[in-house]
Protein backbone atom coordinates (compact mmCIF):
# COMPACT_ATOMS: atom_id res chain seq x y z
CA UNK A 1 0.00 0.00 0.00
CA UNK A 2 3.11 2.44 0.91
CA UNK A 3 4.72 1.65 -2.15
CA UNK A 4 1.59 2.63 -4.50
CA UNK A 5 1.10 5.71 -2.57
CA UNK A 6 4.83 7.05 -2.87
CA UNK A 7 4.76 5.81 -6.80
CA UNK A 8 1.29 7.48 -6.81
CA UNK A 9 2.29 10.78 -5.27
CA UNK A 10 4.08 12.59 -8.87
CA UNK A 11 1.30 12.45 -10.55
CA UNK A 12 -1.13 13.29 -8.14
CA UNK A 13 1.34 16.20 -7.67
CA UNK A 14 1.16 17.14 -11.60
CA UNK A 15 -2.57 17.15 -11.40
CA UNK A 16 -2.34 19.49 -8.64
CA UNK A 17 -0.42 22.14 -10.47
CA UNK A 18 -3.26 22.39 -12.78
CA UNK A 19 -2.81 24.32 -16.21
CA UNK A 20 -0.83 27.00 -15.14
CA UNK A 21 2.21 24.33 -14.23
CA UNK A 22 1.66 22.31 -16.99
CA UNK A 23 2.16 25.50 -19.17
CA UNK A 24 5.60 26.61 -17.13
CA UNK A 25 6.67 22.93 -17.52
CA UNK A 26 6.20 23.05 -21.40
CA UNK A 27 7.96 26.23 -21.75
CA UNK A 28 10.83 25.07 -19.81
CA UNK A 29 11.06 22.37 -21.92
CA UNK A 30 10.78 24.52 -25.12
CA UNK A 31 12.75 27.39 -23.89
CA UNK A 32 16.07 25.80 -24.78
CA UNK A 33 14.67 24.91 -28.58
CA UNK A 34 13.42 28.31 -28.77
CA UNK A 35 16.58 30.32 -27.88
CA UNK A 36 18.71 27.99 -29.81
CA UNK A 37 16.14 29.00 -32.96
CA UNK A 38 16.31 33.19 -32.25
CA UNK A 39 20.26 32.75 -31.41
CA UNK A 40 20.68 30.71 -34.50
CA UNK A 41 18.76 32.95 -36.74
CA UNK A 42 20.76 35.58 -35.34
CA UNK A 43 24.09 33.98 -35.90
CA UNK A 44 23.05 33.50 -39.75
CA UNK A 45 22.33 36.85 -40.66
CA UNK A 46 25.33 38.13 -39.21
CA UNK A 47 27.30 35.46 -40.94
CA UNK A 48 25.41 36.40 -44.19
CA UNK A 49 26.14 39.66 -43.62
CA UNK A 50 29.80 39.25 -43.25
CA UNK A 51 29.73 37.43 -46.55
CA UNK A 52 28.54 40.08 -48.76
CA UNK A 53 30.78 42.53 -47.36
CA UNK A 54 33.57 40.34 -47.94
CA UNK A 55 32.50 39.84 -51.90
CA UNK A 56 31.85 43.17 -52.12
CA UNK A 57 35.15 43.86 -50.63
CA UNK A 58 36.58 41.43 -53.10
CA UNK A 59 35.26 42.87 -56.09
CA UNK A 60 35.77 46.66 -55.23
CA UNK A 61 39.60 46.36 -54.40
CA UNK A 62 39.81 43.90 -57.99
CA UNK A 63 37.83 46.73 -59.74
CA UNK A 64 40.15 49.58 -58.39
CA UNK A 65 43.68 47.48 -59.57
CA UNK A 66 42.16 46.79 -63.04
CA UNK A 67 41.61 50.86 -63.09
CA UNK A 68 45.58 51.11 -63.05
CA UNK A 69 48.51 48.81 -64.45
CA UNK A 70 47.72 48.91 -67.68
CA UNK A 71 48.06 51.57 -70.63
CA UNK A 72 49.12 55.37 -69.65
CA UNK A 73 48.51 54.27 -65.48
CA UNK A 74 50.80 52.76 -63.72
CA UNK A 75 49.89 51.74 -60.69
CA UNK A 76 52.29 52.45 -57.36
CA UNK A 77 53.31 50.96 -54.54
CA UNK A 78 51.54 53.74 -52.89
CA UNK A 79 48.69 53.49 -54.82
CA UNK A 80 48.16 49.77 -53.42
CA UNK A 81 48.93 51.22 -49.96
CA UNK A 82 45.88 53.77 -50.80
CA UNK A 83 43.93 50.70 -52.13
CA UNK A 84 44.45 48.35 -49.03
CA UNK A 85 43.76 51.07 -46.84
CA UNK A 86 40.69 51.62 -48.18
CA UNK A 87 39.66 48.29 -47.91
CA UNK A 88 40.45 48.35 -43.94
CA UNK A 89 37.79 51.24 -43.96
CA UNK A 90 35.50 50.19 -45.87
CA UNK A 91 35.52 46.82 -43.80
CA UNK A 92 34.25 48.28 -40.50
CA UNK A 93 32.89 46.94 -38.27
CA UNK A 94 34.61 43.50 -39.76
CA UNK A 95 38.92 43.74 -38.23
CA UNK A 96 40.65 43.18 -41.37
CA UNK A 97 44.04 44.15 -40.02
CA UNK A 98 43.37 41.47 -37.53
CA UNK A 99 41.35 38.72 -38.63
CA UNK A 100 41.38 39.13 -42.55
CA UNK A 101 43.70 38.79 -45.64
CA UNK A 102 43.77 40.92 -49.03
CA UNK A 103 45.76 38.99 -51.84
CA UNK A 104 45.88 41.47 -55.25
CA UNK A 105 47.73 39.43 -58.10
CA UNK A 106 48.29 40.75 -61.95
CA UNK A 107 48.11 37.25 -64.03
CA UNK A 108 48.99 37.25 -67.72
CA UNK A 109 48.58 34.80 -70.62
CA UNK A 110 52.24 34.20 -71.76
CA UNK A 111 53.24 32.55 -75.07
CA UNK A 112 56.45 31.23 -75.11
CA UNK A 113 56.79 29.73 -78.39
CA UNK A 114 55.36 32.86 -79.98
CA UNK A 115 52.65 30.09 -81.82
CA UNK A 116 49.94 32.57 -80.99
CA UNK A 117 48.13 30.53 -77.75
CA UNK A 118 49.64 31.01 -74.31
CA UNK A 119 51.81 27.96 -72.73
CA UNK A 120 51.09 29.39 -69.64
CA UNK A 121 49.88 31.95 -67.13
CA UNK A 122 52.43 33.86 -64.67
CA UNK A 123 52.48 36.78 -62.28
CA UNK A 124 53.08 39.80 -63.15
CA UNK A 125 53.10 40.91 -59.64
CA UNK A 126 51.31 39.48 -56.19
CA UNK A 127 50.50 41.61 -53.00
CA UNK A 128 49.45 41.16 -49.53
CA UNK A 129 47.89 42.71 -46.05
CA UNK A 130 46.12 41.44 -43.20
CA UNK A 131 46.97 39.32 -40.37
CA UNK A 132 45.01 36.14 -41.37
CA UNK A 133 47.94 34.84 -42.78
CA UNK A 134 47.07 30.99 -42.41
CA UNK A 135 44.44 31.86 -45.29
CA UNK A 136 46.48 30.64 -48.36
CA UNK A 137 46.21 32.20 -51.96
CA UNK A 138 43.78 30.61 -54.32
CA UNK A 139 45.85 31.44 -57.25
CA UNK A 140 49.39 30.15 -55.38
CA UNK A 141 52.62 32.37 -54.42
CA UNK A 142 54.15 34.47 -57.05
CA UNK A 143 57.61 33.53 -55.71
CA UNK A 144 56.89 29.79 -56.06
CA UNK A 145 54.53 29.23 -59.01
CA UNK A 146 55.47 28.70 -62.39
CA UNK A 147 51.62 28.45 -64.12
CA UNK A 148 48.57 30.21 -62.42
CA UNK A 149 45.76 28.43 -62.49
CA UNK A 150 42.61 30.33 -62.64
CA UNK A 151 39.33 29.70 -61.51
CA UNK A 152 37.19 27.34 -63.58
CA UNK A 153 40.39 26.80 -65.67
CA UNK A 154 39.91 29.79 -67.48
CA UNK A 155 43.12 30.51 -70.26
CA UNK A 156 44.41 33.66 -70.87
CA UNK A 157 44.82 34.70 -74.45
CA UNK A 158 48.76 36.04 -75.38
CA UNK A 159 49.41 39.25 -72.88
CA UNK A 160 46.06 39.09 -71.81
CA UNK A 161 46.43 40.37 -68.26
CA UNK A 162 43.62 39.80 -65.64
CA UNK A 163 43.81 41.20 -62.10
CA UNK A 164 42.45 38.86 -59.42
CA UNK A 165 41.58 39.95 -55.55
CA UNK A 166 41.00 37.27 -52.92
CA UNK A 167 39.48 38.70 -49.17
CA UNK A 168 39.53 36.06 -46.49
CA UNK A 169 37.88 36.79 -43.24
CA UNK A 170 37.91 34.98 -39.52
CA UNK A 171 34.70 35.00 -38.71
CA UNK A 172 33.95 35.48 -35.19
CA UNK A 173 30.91 34.62 -33.86
CA UNK A 174 28.29 36.25 -32.02
CA UNK A 175 27.40 33.54 -29.38
CA UNK A 176 30.49 31.24 -29.22
CA UNK A 177 30.80 28.47 -32.38
CA UNK A 178 28.50 26.02 -30.89
CA UNK A 179 25.87 27.61 -34.02
CA UNK A 180 28.47 27.39 -36.61
CA UNK A 181 29.44 23.55 -35.37
CA UNK A 182 26.08 22.60 -35.24
CA UNK A 183 25.33 24.09 -38.33
CA UNK A 184 28.52 22.99 -40.23
CA UNK A 185 29.64 26.03 -41.31
CA UNK A 186 32.84 27.53 -41.82
CA UNK A 187 34.48 29.83 -39.95
CA UNK A 188 36.76 31.38 -42.56
CA UNK A 189 35.18 33.28 -45.36
CA UNK A 190 36.71 33.43 -48.34
CA UNK A 191 35.77 35.61 -51.32
CA UNK A 192 37.12 36.25 -54.88
CA UNK A 193 36.61 38.99 -57.62
CA UNK A 194 38.43 39.61 -60.81
CA UNK A 195 38.92 41.54 -63.33
CA UNK A 196 40.27 42.41 -66.96
CA UNK A 197 42.68 44.72 -67.69
CA UNK A 198 41.38 47.84 -69.00
CA UNK A 199 43.95 47.23 -72.33
CA UNK A 200 46.31 44.82 -73.87
CA UNK A 201 49.47 46.84 -72.57
CA UNK A 202 50.62 45.75 -68.51
CA UNK A 203 53.17 47.52 -66.61
CA UNK A 204 54.66 46.60 -63.22
CA UNK A 205 54.19 47.92 -59.77
CA UNK A 206 56.06 51.57 -60.23
CA UNK A 207 58.42 51.96 -57.20
CA UNK A 208 57.87 54.72 -54.39
CA UNK A 209 60.13 55.22 -51.84
CA UNK A 210 59.60 54.70 -48.18
CA UNK A 211 56.67 52.24 -49.04
CA UNK A 212 57.99 48.53 -49.09
CA UNK A 213 56.24 46.29 -51.66
CA UNK A 214 54.11 43.84 -49.75
CA UNK A 215 54.59 40.96 -51.61
CA UNK A 216 55.85 38.39 -48.82
CA UNK A 217 53.51 35.59 -48.62
CA UNK A 218 53.96 34.60 -45.21
CA UNK A 219 53.37 37.87 -43.81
Amino acid sequence: MSSRRVMGNPARRLVELGEDGIAFMEFALLLPIFLMVVLGGLELANLTLTNMKVQRLANLSADLISQNGVGGNQLSELQIYDILEAMNVSAQPLDMKGRGRVVLSSVIGTDANNDGTSERQDFVWQRFDGGLTSARPMLGCWSDHENVVLPSQRRLSPNEVIYHAQVSYAYEPLIGGTVLQWLDLPVTVTKTGAYRGRTSSYRSVLVTPGYEAKSDCSR
